[in-house]
């Protein structure tokens, strides 16, 4: 990347001392990195904030910033096998927290980068053993959902051990829905 596209990516104009490059890459990386940590995993966006982010990474080199090295603790993908519906929401939303806790640390580029790819995967993951284990719930009617509809975990959690997973039918049911109509669009 040459010094104009460079500038370009970081939103500077004019010259800029090392310092300011530092701010300036860190107030870029702050904004995709609240997105990360507050928004719904959807695949699709996350990718596209994760490409700005790379791109943020080699504006700033070619800007002449160096990068510290650094050691970056991944978080563990978790074994989703012989799981209870409530066990799999419950593993997918603590990796989530876990992600999102690492991730809240840094204001690196990398770092986030890996978060967020974790997170992207374990979302496929869970999305695929979620409709295996709930192909109980009937979803021909079911009105359409928008993929930033993902399930309030802690709500579904709480009511699926406080009461039983039928106080959470209609929740359950829209999150299949959900999931199936992603699985609709995407390319073949």
């Amino acid at each position: 990347m040459n010094i104009e596209n460079a500038k370009i990516h970081l939103k500077i104009e004019g010259d800029i001392d090392a310092d300011d490059l530092l701010d300036t890459l860190e107030l870029q990386v702050f904004d995709l990195r609240e997105f990360f940590l507050r928004q719904p995993v959807v695949p699709a966006l996350f990718e596209s904030r994760i490409k700005r982010l790379s791109n943020l990474q080699e504006a700033f080199i070619a800007m002449g910033g160096r990068l510290s090295e650094i050691e970056i603790a991944y978080v563990e993908m978790p074994i989703l096998t012989d799981l209870s519906l409530l066990d799999l929401i419950e593993t997918h939303a603590g990796f989530l927290a876990s992600c999102r806790s690492r991730m809240a640390s840094t204001f690196w580029p990398q770092p986030i980068q890996g978060f967020a790819q974790q997170m992207i995967i374990m979302q496929d993951r869970y999305e695929a053993l979620f409709l295996d284990l709930s192909v109980h719930l009937k979803t021909e009617h079911h009105p359409p959902v928008k993929q930033a509809d993902h399930l309030n975990y802690g709500e579904v959690l709480h009511r699926m051990r406080t009461v039983d997973e039928s106080a959470v039918k209609e929740e359950l049911t829209k999150e299949r829905c959900r999931i199936i109509q992603k699985l609709k669009t995407l390319p073949r």
